[in-house]
C-alpha cells in the first residue's frame, strides 16, 4: 500500500481574491444589492432561508472588519488569512446552495454562526504576553450552555490565540464529569464544518459526551499542530466538566490518518482511539503499535470508499492485531468517503468504543476486497 501523506491543503473553499470580491460587492452595490439582497432573490422565503439573509449580512460586514484590522488579528493569531478565507467560503456556500435544500441550509446556517464568532471573538480578544496564563475565551457566551459554540485557546507553542469548536450534549451538566470526544477533521475541512455534523451531535448526545474540534492549524503537518491538539485538550479539561478517565480521540478522513500520529505524544491520554476513513501508514504503524499497545483501536469505513480503499482499513487491522493490539473493525456496505454515508457502522462502532466492548470478532458486514501485504513491509 502506498503512503498516505497527511497534507490537507488550507481550508478556504470558495475562497473570493480581494479584487474579486471587490469587483463583486461594488457591481452588487450598483444595482442596490448587497450580499443580503443577492440572497433575498435566490433563496425561498423559510426560516433557514431567512437566517442565511441576515448572516449574509453579518458576513460582508464582518469580512471588512476583519481586514480593516488584519494585522491586530494576525498578531493575535496568526490565522487572520484563515478567517478572511473562512467568511468568503461562507457566502461562496450561501451563494451556490440549491433554493430547496433546507437541511443545508440549517446546518450552513449553524456553521456560519460559528465562523462568526470566530471573527468577532479574534477582534475583541487581546493578544497574549508571554508567561500569560488567562484562557481567552472561556467566557464566550453560551459557553456552558448545550450546543455548538467556537471557542478560543492559547496555543503553547507561539502562545496565538487558536480556534475550538465545542459541542455540548444535551442535558450537560457542570457539576458532573462527561466523557470527552476530541474529533479531528478532514482535509478540505473546518472544524466548525465537522462539529455541526447530525450524525456526530446524535452520537454525543447518545453517550453524553463533549465533544470538541481543534483547528490544529488547518494542516496536521505543521509541526505545531500536535502540540495544539493537546493544548485544546487542557483547555477544554479546565473550561468544562471531564472525565479524565474518559477521553477518546475520533478523527475522520485525514484526522484519521491524524489520530495514528497524535496520540503517539501522549498514549496515556486516551481511553479509546477511532479512525474514520483514514488508515495507518507505513511511516508511523510501528510507532503507534509500540505507543498504543494497550489502547483499544475501531476502525470505521465504507466498501464504496474510493478515496480510501477498505482495503487498506482491513490493512491496518491486520498489523495492528498481529501486533497483539485490540481492534474493531466496522465497513459499512455501501458506505463512501462521506461522514453521513458511514452512519450505521459509525453507530455501532461509537457505541461499542463508550460501552468498553473490544475483545470480539471484527464487525464485516459485506465481504471485501482481501488486503495486500504492504503494510507488513
Amino acid at each position: 500500500m502506498s503512503s498516505h501523506p497527511l497534507r490537507p491543503g488550507r481550508q478556504r473553499p470558495g475562497t473570493l481574491s480581494e479584487r474579486r470580491w471587490l469587483r463583486w460587492a461594488a457591481q452588487l452595490a450598483g444595482l442596490g444589492l448587497g450580499v443580503a439582497g443577492l440572497v433575498a432573490v435566490s433563496a425561498p422565503a423559510t426560516p433557514a432561508a431567512t437566517t442565511l439573509r441576515a448572516l449574509s449580512a453579518d458576513l460582508q460586514t464582518m469580512r471588512l472588519q476583519v481586514v480593516e484590522n488584519f494585522d491586530r488579528v494576525q498578531a493575535r493569531s496568526g490565522i487572520a488569512a484563515d478567517v478572511v478565507g473562512r467568511l468568503d467560503g461562507d457566502v461562496g456556500a450561501i451563494l451556490s446552495l440549491a433554493p430547496s435544500d433546507t437541511g443545508k441550509a440549517e446546518l450552513l446556517a449553524s456553521q456560519i454562526g460559528l465562523d462568526l464568532s470566530l471573527a468577532r471573538q479574534l477582534l475583541e480578544a487581546h493578544a497574549i504576553a508571554p508567561g500569560d496564563g488567562a484562557l481567552p475565551g472561556a467566557t464566550a457566551p453560551g459557553a456552558t450552555a448545550p450546543g455548538v459554540s467556537e471557542r478560543l485557546f492559547p496555543a503553547g507553542a507561539d502562545r496565538k490565540l487558536q480556534p475550538l469548536a465545542v459541542y455540548l450534549p444535551r442535558g450537560y451538566d457542570p457539576r458532573t464529569p462527561h466523557p470527552l470526544v476530541l474529533v479531528l477533521h478532514g482535509a478540505d475541512q473546518l472544524e466548525t464544518q465537522l462539529i455541526v455534523s447530525p450524525l456526530l451531535q446524535r452520537l454525543a448526545d447518545d453517550a453524553g459526551a463533549v465533544l470538541a474540534a481543534p483547528w490544529a492549524r488547518g494542516d496536521y503537518t505543521d509541526l505545531r499542530s500536535t502540540g495544539d491538539i493537546y493544548d485544546a485538550l487542557r483547555f477544554m479539561q479546565s473550561a468544562y466538566s471531564i472525565d479524565p478517565r474518559r477521553i477518546y480521540c475520533v478523527g475522520y478522513s485525514a484526522g484519521g490518518f491524524a489520530s495514528f500520529v497524535v496520540t503517539v505524544a501522549h498514549p496515556d491520554r486516551w481511553a479509546a482511539i477511532m479512525s474514520i476513513a483514514g488508515s495507518l501508514t507505513n511511516e508511523d504503524k510501528q510507532a503507534f503499535a509500540n505507543a498504543l499497545h494497550i489502547t483499544p483501536v475501531y476502525l470505521v469505513t465504507g466498501s464504496g470508499d474510493t478515496v480510501v480503499p477498505a482495503k487498506y482499513v482491513q490493512e491496518s487491522r491486520d498489523f495492528l492485531t498481529d501486533n497483539g493490539l485490540t481492534v474493531r473493525y466496522y465497513e459499512q456496505p455501501g458506505g463512501t468517503h462521506v461522514l453521513g454515508s458511514l452512519g450505521p457502522a459509525l453507530t455501532r462502532a461509537w457505541h461499542d468504543m463508550f460501552a468498553g466492548v473490544a475483545n470480539v470478532a471484527p464487525q464485516v458486514v459485506l465481504p471485501s476486497p482481501q488486503p495486500s501485504n504492504s503494510l507488513r513491509s
